[in-house]
């Protein structure tokens, strides 16, 4: 038998279906107050990426991304009261860290698919035009600001610039900053009168949307159901 007879198929789930299903999680993740239901949820929404066919790796990657962040948002919570440590501060840190992660695996949800797909749901949702161009575009140029980082901090090593702390070095980086935003002023101004000379006025074209199935209304309302009885669990347990 063929290996891909054992090959798993990716459950199909509406894009708009999981963006309400991801909402709906962050906000009753917010209500959570009780470290055993906010790790249950986080499991269960881990567990369920895989179904959907996200990656693990780039989930783990986004773990190690947050880490540091998570790392210094835990410690300085776990000393928000003085020292010694208290246990309320204790609680607190890891309830609010824990949380973030719950949040941040619930936004794998809807992480997977391209910008265009984004738009065409927010678009089939009737969001205003501006706010769905908005992110497009905010979403198409971070990406070019990224490479013009990465240019410049290779060009800077190739001219063996050293970063010792001192004024020098905060004004040669100042400078670099100023130029990149005239530039990047510059570079705004000429796709504004490239897209206007093309026609464009305010809305960008999508594709069209996948119909939402009994299948798609079916697994958001096991997700809304099983969300709910977490928090039903979690506010029984006081």
């Amino acid at each position: 038998m063929p290996v891909e007879a054992f090959s798993r198929t990716p459950l199909c789930w509406e894009l708009r279906c999981r963006l309400f299903v991801a909402v709906a999680w962050i906000v009753g993740i917010g209500f959570l107050q009780r470290l055993p239901s906010l790790a249950l949820a986080s499991l269960a929404m881990l567990l369920l990426l895989p179904l959907i066919d996200v990656p693990m790796k780039r989930i783990v990657w986004r773990l190690l991304f947050v880490a540091p962040f998570l790392t210094i948002s835990f410690f300085t919570l776990l000393i928000s009261d003085g020292l010694p440590v208290t246990a309320k501060a204790f609680d607190f840190a890891v309830l609010t860290v824990v949380r973030i992660l719950a949040c941040l695996s619930t936004v794998s949800l809807v992480s997977i698919e391209d910008v265009r797909k984004h738009l065409a749901g927010f678009r089939a949702l009737r969001l205003p035009e501006t706010l769905t161009s908005t992110l497009f575009l905010a979403q198409r140029y971070v990406h070019l600001v990224g490479r013009e980082l990465a240019a410049t901090r290779d060009s800077l090593a190739s001219r063996l610039f050293d970063a010792p702390t001192s004024f020098r070095t905060m004004n040669v980086c100042g400078q670099i900053v100023g130029g990149l935003t005239i530039k990047a002023i510059d570079r705004s101004e000429q796709i504004h009168k490239a897209m206007a000379s093309r026609g464009f006025q305010g809305r960008i074209r999508t594709d069209g949307v996948d119909p939402i199935r009994k299948r798609d209304f079916f697994l958001s309302a096991a997700a809304i159901l099983f969300l709910t009885m977490i928090l039903l669990a979690d506010r029984w347990s006081f």
